[in-house]
């Protein structure tokens, strides 16, 4: 019959048993700590578990053996017989056990520090003489040591193994038990095989009897002592309990549980047990008076746990195939959490348990066998919200929110009575007959609700001038105490039969900035304490003090109670506090409460001293049973002096020089670890420092401590029912170095005088000797100074003199320099003066002859008017090379940093150019790499002229063939890309020993090229000088007949701007429009004259302008999508009228005209200035009609984009 139909049909029975089938438990309160690999776990396979004697965690698992000091965990496998430990066991005498495949370890542990001793080694194969792959180390109530294997049981005594003679042939089946061991603490062993063997051992001869039908299981697990004479075994049946006080050899056997296999059992307190199983999860185990019940443990994430342990604080630790899982118990849990989840206004003892209204009905709820249960009493009108609760014997008086109250009888039936007025009455209170006192919301003084109905309000004319929030009876019900919100008037007490108030109110010796508000009252020992907005008050008759809290000292407490053994229950901003003897704890969510956000006057005790508080998010609950627990004292982990590891002996007072540095690394062996704080503090001589707040890891620099003795004391606390600490205690001397004593201080200052003095006599009889020589030196070199005085005064005159001529030269100088100033003035404004005048004329030329040779001319006027052309352009060529060159030699050539478009740069420079290319007969291509960016920044203007000038170049020295433009990145950093341009062409080359002189100024590679070919020589000279100026570099490779192959590297600065996903745009040929209207302005005629044939044979409208003041004025009254501005012109000038128009647009909100600057200089100054005046791009003049068109069609495409979108 397989495991799991024996398991089901035992579960079967059992539910026969025990009436009813085995059902989860509301009310277990056990916590879970998970840890694995991602807390630092090495594996996730473990074994077994141990304690140490500090009561740190040891692990055995399948890659070594684990120690845990609740902040890492280390792992140790070299010192093993082998990386499989087994089993691990803590003896008496504080050693450990480990088992591992292939033998046995002791090992001894100071604080977290292992020794280790190998004890035997194990063998792979079966012996009769050495271990055969150790399994379980045991310890009887004897302090005996025995060892199992796979095929039989050893004592274990001074390291020295001697085994049984049980003569087992057949091997077990579980991998890590054979033998399971129970002392029945009667003086008898018994042996349990997973074969189905049972034995009873004979300890002192070291002898066994076998007993096979003491349980008629096949394999045993695990087996427990209960109590003396009690033995819990844990087979494939279930749990038997044998009773061997009778008969030892035949004990009398029970199966309390049946069907579960239990892998190990401990006991968790005195009748509860928790068993673990291989693939079912935890039970709680309860027994009774001989009987036993079991309960699955809900919330536990795993299926599997091999092996448990119990520490100091009585947590278990759980060993599993799944990682390490601490299980405790938290003081507090929340009640029904799937029936009152929400927010709770109030909270009451009632009967058995307490009642609860969440504002919509009104529950019962009690505890019973650790069970909750709950009965609802009443469902509200959602009308209102229900917001407080009294309950009396006959039934329970109800509050709500519009200023009614309601008797809810014990037959469950509401009789409603209203107050007249629609403030919350928050506060009930039970009178002497019957009655029920109240404060309403907006009401002064306190309410009654008499036995007739009638209401009526106490204020001002029984002594209450304050309104009141909170009433609490006294504890023999005859006065009322009021709690108010003033500083004058913050507690009363109230005479329930005299109907009159005494104002308890005095002055509290704190400050506060807003009035004083008693929030709740509760009464302990004869004093009174107070939950108001600034701390926790307490009242003796006669004056107020403050309750010291430590960090929530002037916090708003919520509510207040007091428990039977007279320890008070508050609620605050960090959750629910009890204070007991002078020390307060604190619970929050890690100790189990549902929120640590209480609701104002909600924590009660019931009849049980349980304590129950409503929280935002239900009812938070606890037994208050449980003792406060001591945290165990911390120890020191490591410790280093001046970086170095040192250890510290505890039983002597260590010694350190002022300069040392100490580092500690400290733990207390609580768990989970990560909720324990750490408070330190220095004793010295003279004095004593506060606790102060730390971690684990500690630093002292002793360059501020004087000399002396001192003690550094450590220890360890945790929120929840725990007191801190005792500390540990490191003392230790400060000395002073052997310079800084003072019989060695007095010594160098005797030594220092000695040698002062006897400085100063010696000092004195050189100076002496040094004066005679001295006098008779003086008169010497007297009657020479003299001498050197009259030559010194022919030299002054002579300077004197020198100086007039050298004034006089400076003169001269200085107004050489202004003249050359005024020079280089007069030359910029000439060569300024000429570049416009001479640009004007060629505009006309160029554009002229563009529109002849476009008009189809007669075969015969073709060459007149390309070389007329080609004249004009080399002309226009000239001029901008000497600019620039000029420009470039008087140093005052600036660079712009901006972001540009590469992408569009360089299509719009190989679209330019294409013409002149087919006009050649020759082909120009652009090949741009994936990976060079779109945007960059700098100065896109001198890029576009490095690359005219080169691929102009190209195109020219080209008869046939092509040229190719390719841009490639090459390098990137965190802030630059590096992009190198390559243009090659099939040209005429240049010949090896000319490569070196081509980027001369006024050069180039034979003297017939200029007669052939035209230029000036300046084009490659201002091509390198502005990429040197930039840091760039440019190269040359040339075969002559073959070709030329430029390679141009320059560093951008990353633009910030977003990628696009659009290719850039690319207009036709001379693209015709669609007969839009725009606006030319220029002062020249001629220019007029040229735009408008270009325009006109482009399909488009021109109107024409002769000066700014004319452009604005047409640009106000027309519609034109696009206006042409010149910009140096008479009356206004193309800056100022752009302006003008910018500002008229944004007055009325009509979309900006685009605005095309013509301007014959492109240079950084004119641009800004260009883009400051509200212009959108500017095209040089004379104008490439290439261009122009290209422009104009980019901006008429976007904004028939936009209007489309």
């Amino acid at each position: 019959m397989s495991g799991k139909i024996r398991q089901f049909l035992a579960g079967l029975f059992l539910c026969m048993l025990l009436s009813g089938p085995v059902q989860p438990v509301a009310g277990q309160n056990y916590q879970f700590t998970y840890y694995t690999g991602n807390e630092g776990l090495s594996t996730d396979l473990i074994k077994a578990v141990a304690i140490t004697p500090g009561g740190f965690v040891a692990l055995a698992t399948d890659d070594g053996f684990i120690l845990y000091d609740g902040r890492t965990f280390t792992t140790y496998q070299d010192e093993l017989y082998s990386r499989y430990a087994k089993f691990v066991l803590t003896t008496s005498d504080g050693r450990m056990i480990i088992s591992d495949d292939m033998g046995l370890t002791g090992v001894r542990i100071d604080g977290v520090t292992p020794t280790f001793q190998k004890i035997k080694s194990g063998q792979v194969e079966r012996s009769d003489t050495a271990l055969w792959y150790p399994k379980m180390v045991y310890e009887d109530s004897q302090a005996n040591l025995w060892v199992t294997d796979n095929q039989n049981i050893y004592s274990l005594k001074e390291d020295q193994l001697r085994p049984l003679p049980l003569h087992i042939k057949i091997a077990p089946e579980n991998v890590q038990r054979s033998f399971v061991l129970a002392d029945d603490r009667m003086g008898n062993l018994y042996a349990f095989y997973d074969r189905g063997n049972s034995y009873l051992i004979d300890t002192k001869n070291i002898t066994a009897r076998e007993n096979t039908g003491m349980l008629p299981d096949n394999s045993f697990f695990y087996a427990l002592n209960n109590r003396p004479g009690e033995i819990l075994v844990a087979g494939t049946s279930g749990l038997w309990l044998l009773k061997t006080s009778k008969n030892p050899l035949t004990p009398e056997k029970k199966l309390i549980i049946p069907g579960i296999e239990f892998s190990c059992l401990i006991k968790y307190h005195d009748n509860i047990f928790i068993g673990s199983t291989w693939n079912d999860g935890l039970y709680e185990i309860i027994g009774h008076e001989g009987n036993y019940s079991f309960k699955r443990i809900e919330h536990y994430n795993y299926t599997n746990a091999n092996y448990m342990a119990a520490d100091q604080d009585g947590n278990i630790w759980i060993a599993s195939d799944n990682g390490l899982v601490l299980l405790s118990t938290r003081m507090f849990e929340q009640a029904l959490p799937d029936l009152i989840n929400g927010y709770i206004q109030h909270v009451q003892p009632y009967q058995e348990g307490v009642i609860t209204t969440d504002g919509k009905q009104v529950i019962y709820s009690w505890q019973k066998d650790d069970e909750f249960h709950s009965e609802p009493l009443y469902t509200h009108n959602p009308e209102s919200v229900l917001i407080r609760l009294l309950p009396v014997s006959t039934g329970i008086w109800l509050a709500d929110n519009q200023g009614r109250i309601g008797f809810l009888t014990n037959n469950k039936k509401v009789k409603w009575y209203s107050s007249g007025q629609t403030g919350a009455i928050f506060i009930l209170a039970p009178g002497l007959s019957g009655e029920v006192w109240f404060c309403q919301d907006g009401i002064p003084g306190i309410g009654l609700l008499d036995q007739s109905g009638a209401i009526r309000y106490f204020g001002k004319e029984v002594g209450i001038s304050s309104r009141i929030i909170s009433i609490s009876a006294s504890p023999d019900r005859k006065f009322l105490y009021l709690g108010g919100n003033s500083d004058k008037g913050f507690l009363y007490r109230f005479d329930l039969s005299r109907r009159t108030a005494e104002n308890l109110s005095l002055p509290v010796n704190f400050r506060h900035n807003i009035p004083m508000a008693v929030n709740d009252i509760t009464f302990q020992n004869g004093n009174i304490w107070l939950a108001t907005g600034f701390g926790l008050l307490k009242y003796d008759g006669n004056s107020y003090s403050r309750l010291d809290l430590g960090p929530i000292t002037t916090s708003t407490i919520k509510g207040i109670t007091c428990d039977k053994n007279k320890n008070l229950w508050f609620t605050s901003s960090i959750g629910i506090v009890k204070y007991e003897a002078g020390i307060f704890y604190t619970f929050s969510e890690h100790n189990g409460i549902p929120s640590k956000t209480s609701s104002f006057r909600s924590i009660v005790i019931d009849k049980y001293n349980q304590v129950w508080s409503g929280t935002i998010n239900g009812i938070a609950f606890s037994k208050n049973s449980t003792s406060v627990r001591k945290v165990p004292a911390p120890i020191l982990i490591s410790c280093e002096i001046d970086g170095k590891l040192f250890k510290w002996d505890h039983d002597e007072t260590e010694e350190f020089d002022t300069y040392s540095f100490l580092q500690f690394i400290t733990a207390a062996p609580a768990f989970p670890g990560k909720l324990l704080t750490y408070q330190y503090r220095i004793i010295s001589e003279s004095d004593t420092t506060v606790w102060e707040s730390t971690t684990q890891s500690m630093e002292f620099h002793l360059n501020t401590w004087t000399r002396g003795t001192y003690t550094i004391q450590i220890r360890a606390g945790r929120a929840g029912n725990f007191e801190m600490s005792d500390p540990l205690e490191l003392e230790l001397k400060v000395k002073s170095l052997w310079y800084q004593n003072p019989w060695i201080i007095a010594l160098a200052l005797a030594s220092l005088i000695g040698l002062v003095w006897t400085i100063l006599i010696l000092n004195r009889n050189y100076y002496r000797t040094y004066r005679r020589k001295l006098e008779e030196e003086i008169g010497i070199r007297t009657s020479e100074i003299r001498a050197q005085k009259d030559f010194i005064e022919n030299q002054r005159n002579s300077i004197l003199t020198q100086n007039q001529e050298l004034e006089r030269k400076n003169i001269e100088l200085t107004e050489a320099r202004h003249k050359a100033e005024e020079y280089a003035k007069s030359r910029t404004m000439f060569l300024s003066t000429m570049s416009h005048e001479l640009r004007t004329p060629l505009n006309a030329v160029i554009g002229m002859t563009y529109i002849l040779l476009s008009e189809e001319p007669r075969p015969n006027q073709v060459d007149n008017l390309q070389t007329l052309r080609f004249s004009a352009e080399n002309l226009l060529a000239l001029i901008n090379d000497i600019l620039d060159f000029s420009k470039i030699e008087a140093g005052k050539l600036s660079f712009e940093e901006v972001d540009f478009d590469l992408l569009e740069k360089i299509v719009s420079i190989a679209q330019v150019l294409r013409v002149k290319a087919d006009e050649k007969g020759i082909t120009i291509v652009e090949k741009i790499g994936n990976d060079v960016p779109q945007f960059l920044v700098g100065d896109s203007t001198r890029l576009n002229q490095i690359l005219f000038n080169l691929a102009g170049n190209a195109i020219k020295f080209t008869p046939k063939g092509g040229v190719l433009i390719t841009v490639d990145k090459t390098d990137e950093t965190n802030t630059h890309h590096t992009i190198r341009f390559t243009v090659s062409d099939s040209g005429i080359g240049i010949a090896s020993e000319k490569i070196d002189s081509i980027f001369d100024s006024f050069t180039q590679a034979e003297s017939d090229i200029t007669r052939k070919y035209g230029g000036t020589g300046l084009g490659l000279a201002i091509t390198k000088k502005l990429i040197d100026l930039q840091g760039g570099t440019i190269n040359v490779k040339s075969v002559p007949g073959k070709g030329t192959t430029f390679t141009v590297e320059m560093s951008y600065r990353k633009s910030e701007k977003n990628q696009r996903t659009d290719e850039p745009i690319i207009l036709a040929e001379f693209k015709a429009f669609d007969g839009e209207k725009i606006l030319v302005v220029d002062d020249n005629q001629i220019n007029l004259i040229v735009a408008r044939k270009f325009l006109t044979k482009w399909n488009l409208q021109v109107d024409t302008a002769e000066n700014g003041a004319e452009a604005y004025e047409l640009a106000r009254t027309l519609d034109y999508k696009m206006i042409l501005m010149d910009i140096q012109m008479p009356e206004m000038d193309g800056y100022t009228a752009s302006r003008a128009i910018r500002q008229y647009e944004a007055q009325v909100g009509r979309r900006p005209i685009p605005i095309i600057a013509l301007t014959a200089s492109a240079l950084l100054d004119v641009r800004e200035k260009i883009y400051a005046s509200g212009m959108n791009d500017f095209v040089t003049k004379p104008f490439n009609p290439k261009e122009l068109n290209y422009k104009i069609g980019k901006i008429l495409l976007n904004l028939k984009t936009k209007n489309d979108d």
